[in-house]
């Protein structure tokens, strides 16, 4: 479920901000000179859905850290009622860190040297805050990644010696009689089920976090230039390399998805595969009543 949140918000920076930001870059300040009301809403849907993309970000790191450091209380945790709880609370702190902006520090403005409609950068309290609030969800996210990498480094080790057996394993279970299989004491169906399905999660662990640790990057500049402009001129150049590279992310997380997992590959064969045959069947339809 924090994968559709991050889809969701890839969906609104993609098709809203990235349009307007080139805009800005484009035409400059000319562009919203005469659309205050539309760069104060292009502003708040920027941070809205920017921040949600980060502590999504954020929460995929800690849900992978929590698979592969305890997966029982994993399965505790994220039920089909709590999952979509869990995955709602990066919009909701999206929300409330932006009520103070807006109460306090003068809503969304077009900024000349960013080039795009944000909070007043200049000003130092909403500044401080905003780059509080996005350290923190780096950070968090940098240590899940540290303690989940770590973790699976040392579950790799514990599986080598575990895995040559796997298809023992399953040829003993399928050898043995069915009354002895269904005995609780010999299992080992069970356990080569459990130990293939432990592989895979680590396997698609390490590649997400692989994803997760490329998207932290991709903002990286971003982060940077709002936490110490006040100390070095960038230049609009940097500004908007920033930004633009910031809000071509959802772009590249579709490039991440199809190579971090075979279901996303899958879903997308599925998905493209569904258009066309649709298309198919509405010419055939239009060529039937024609004729």
């Amino acid at each position: 479920m924090c994968i559709v949140s991050l889809a969701a918000a890839d969906i609104l920076v993609a098709g809203c901000v990235l349009p307007f930001n080139i805009a800005g870059v484009v035409l400059g300040e000319v562009y919203f000179y005469h659309r205050v009301k539309l760069c104060e809403f292009v502003g708040t849907v920027c941070y809205i859905s920017c921040s949600c993309a980060y502590w999504c970000i954020t929460g995929l790191a800690v849900n992978r850290m929590i698979l592969v450091c305890s997966p029982k209380q994993y399965r505790r945790m994220f039920t089909w009622r709590t999952t979509p709880i869990f995955a709602f609370i990066p919009w909701c702190i999206s929300v409330l860190t932006m009520i103070p902006i807006f109460i306090s520090w003068g809503g969304m403005e077009f900024d000349p040297e960013a080039m795009t409609c944000v909070f007043d950068v200049d000003d130092m309290p909403s500044n401080m805050f905003v780059g509080a609030v996005l350290c923190v969800s780096v950070s968090l996210s940098f240590v899940s990644i540290i303690v989940a990498h770590l973790r699976i480094k040392a579950k790799r080790q514990q599986l080598t010696t575990i895995a040559p057996y796997i298809s023992l394993m399953n040829a003993t279970a399928r050898a043995a009689s069915d009354a002895r299989a269904n005995d609780k004491n010999y299992n080992t169906e069970d356990i080569a089920k459990e130990l293939r399905q432990e592989i895979d999660d680590i396997a698609m662990t390490e590649r997400l976090l692989t994803g997760i640790f490329i998207s932290l990057l991709i903002w990286l500049p971003c982060l940077v230039a709002f936490l110490s402009h006040h100390i070095m001129n960038y230049g609009r150049d940097f500004w908007a390399f920033a930004f633009l590279l910031g809000h071509m992310q959802p772009g590249l997380d579709c490039l991440c998805y199809v190579i971090i997992s075979k279901y996303f590959r899958r879903g997308y064969k599925n998905t493209i595969s569904l258009i066309f045959c649709c298309k198919k069947r509405q010419e055939y339809t239009t060529v039937a009543t024609v004729a």
